[in-house]
């Protein structure tokens, strides 16, 4: 009799279990899997290129540390995200915040965004996310995780 596949969340457990006991090519592909969602949400959370990427590697490294202590009652990824959750939180949260109201640019508030995926729209969506990413900095630390966990858990 052939046995069936493992589930997908079967397959990481094991490959957490395995780096657990010191297995570096099972860490190498736990690292593969989520390092690009992991830096994704970073960047969401408001570091920009460079600090998403060391913030990334610190968690990888905090995760290799503390593998033994992956209990498996949450998905690893959630338990990742969360330790690179943690290290964003402190960087930001030790610089200073500016005080004042963000400006808003009312010239275009009464027109109707194109959702074609046409050039044009292209454009308005990336300045559209780069205007959100600069306003999700202008959030304080505590009041800015919610709106990020929310986009990145669902």
């Amino acid at each position: 009799m052939i046995d069936p596949p493992e589930a997908p969340a079967t397959d990481e457990l094991a490959l957490v279990r395995r780096a657990a006991a010191g297995d570096l090519p099972a860490f190498e592909e736990l690292v593969i899997r989520h390092a690009d969602r992991l830096y994704a949400a970073l960047r969401r959370f408001g570091l920009d290129d460079g600090e998403a990427q060391e913030v990334a590697q610190e968690t990888f490294i905090r995760a290799w540390r503390a593998l033994d202590r992956f209990e498996g009652r949450s998905q690893f990824f959630t338990w990742l995200y969360r330790i690179g959750f943690n290290e964003a939180h402190r960087r930001l949260g030790s610089r200073r915040s500016p005080v004042g109201a963000v400006p808003i640019d009312e010239s275009g508030a009464h027109e109707v965004a194109d959702h074609r995926p046409d050039p044009a729209a292209q454009a308005e969506q990336g300045e559209f996310l780069a205007a959100l990413g600069m306003a999700l900095r202008e959030i304080p630390v505590d009041l800015r995780a919610p709106v990020v966990l929310r986009d990145v858990e669902g």
